[in-house]
């Protein structure tokens, strides 16, 4: 932001005679004016926009903001903190409704089957043209196809756990939330949980309260498999965030990003010192670096794991889930490791994937290529250097940007490699779960 003008603090200051001699004061450097991106990714359970007049989707009356979340098994803004790590309320299977919650008479429950490519596209359209998008309406996330079935079809999806609504007379598909089964390390608990995610309502219904219904649809589903937690996160604060965490970007096609009015350029900077301060390798610098195979499954696994053991709030894998989300797809999921030629172990990795946003309103690009750090472990090498060759991958892959949230260890190379602040935030929730508070760097899942 520009620098603020201000009046000055010294007193009884002389007064010059004869004529004022013009002020010749310098300007001061200023910050970078950056554009806030739509970056959350993608958000779960309560999706919404992050900055100023955010677009609370389960809000019908804005005078009644939480009053959907106080009826939920979730921590109050009011309550204490806690100290405990245990379920708020404990629940049976024949407590739970065998019935679906009725929706108002225009709009009928469907499951929506993404293997069918019709189905797969209707979803596509709905989340293109309804889901995130920034408050200047500039940029909007647009998930592939490809992307959504590599986020859903997890080992052991449950199908009925990809909720739609279409409208009855039309059968336009307009409502869409998902639930996929993981286990979840919450401090010294391994906790069976759902992962809440792509809850989306079309613009033109959003009055009608769907997305209450879509979150207490998903919830009854999740319930009846004996499953009472979940875990989502939003980059609106609502009840209660068990952690927040800041996005980050480092520019990787200066030119264009410069061009759409991504960032503004710092004063005295132009092109040419931008793409020379940033610029990256040509290939990547690490020896045996390669991308990641199903062979490396049982090893990678180990080293995911023990890595992850160290944070509060983590994701439990085994191979199966390993082989399935770190098997690189191009313009979905990057995966690279480094291997031990002696012992064949894999050391060190990082991974990166693929959410790409429409740019609105532009003649020159209609899309902004971004991907989003992922889990990313160095043991052998340094954080800078695994991440520079990661920087090096994405460069090399046509990506303008990288983004990343400040957990995990990416507070070790985020300053170092000139990823600044996006300005956007992302809260974690945990839905019938009583936890403490926990830092940025003490999280360990990192969100589609």
């Amino acid at each position: 932001m520009p620098p603020k003008k201000g009046k000055s603090k010294g007193k009884n200051k002389p007064k010059s005679k004869g004529k004022s001699k013009p002020r010749t004061n310098q300007p001061k450097k200023q910050k970078p004016k950056i554009k806030t991106s739509p970056v959350v990714s993608i958000q779960k359970a309560i999706t919404e926009e992050k900055q100023k007049k955010p677009k609370e989707l389960w809000k019908v009356n804005p005078d009644k903001q939480h009053e959907f979340w106080k009826t939920q098994p979730v921590t109050q803004f009011e309550e204490k903190k806690t100290e405990k790590n245990e379920p708020i309320k404990i629940q049976t299977v024949e407590e739970i409704r065998k019935e679906p919650y009725p929706l108002p008479k225009e709009f009928e429950w469907v499951l929506t089957d993404l293997t069918n490519k019709e189905v797969l596209d209707e979803v596509y359209e709905l989340l293109k043209g309804n889901y995130v998008e920034d408050d200047e309406s500039t940029f909007r996330f647009d998930y592939s196809r490809e992307f959504l079935q590599w986020a859903l079809f997890i080992p052991n999806y449950e199908k009925d756990w990809h909720i739609g609504v279409r409208v009855v007379q039309s059968k336009k598909l307009v409502g869409f939330i998902t639930g996929i089964p993981v286990k979840i390390k919450v401090m010294d608990k391994i906790v069976e949980m759902a992962e809440i995610n792509f809850l989306c309502a079309h613009k033109l219904i959003r009055s009608k309260g769907l997305a209450p219904l879509l979150i207490k649809e998903v919830t009854r589903r999740i319930n009846l498999k004996g499953v009472f937690q979940a875990f989502y996160t939003a980059g609106k604060k609502i009840p209660t965030p068990v952690a927040s965490s800041t996005y980050f970007f480092r520019p990787i096609n200066h030119k264009k990003l410069l061009d759409i009015g991504f960032f503004m350029a710092e004063q005295n900077m132009n092109l040419q010192r931008y793409q020379r301060i940033y610029r990256l390798p040509e290939k990547p610098q690490i020896p045996n670096l390669r991308r990641f195979e199903s062979k490396d499954s049982a090893s990678v696994c180990k080293l995911v794991n023990n890595f992850l053991s160290k944070f509060k709030l983590s994701i439990v894998f085994d191979e199966k889930l390993i082989e399935w989300t770190f098997l690189s797809r191009d313009q979905v999921i990057e995966c690279w490791v480094v291997e031990n030629k002696q012992t064949n172990e894999i050391t060190d990795l990082f991974s990166f994937y693929t959410l790409n946003s429409s740019i609105l309103n532009n003649n020159q690009y209609d899309t902004l290529n971004s991907c989003y750090a992922f889990y990313n472990i160095a043991t052998t090498v340094t954080y800078v250097d695994l991440m520079k060759d990661c920087l090096v991958v994405a460069q090399n892959k046509g990506y303008d940007l990288m983004n990343s949230l400040n957990i995990l260890d990416n507070d070790i190379f985020i300053s170092e490699l000139n990823f600044k602040s996006t300005g956007g935030f992302l809260h974690f929730y945990l839905y019938n779960w009583a936890c403490p508070d926990f830092l940025p760097k003490e999280i360990g899942i990192p969100i589609l």
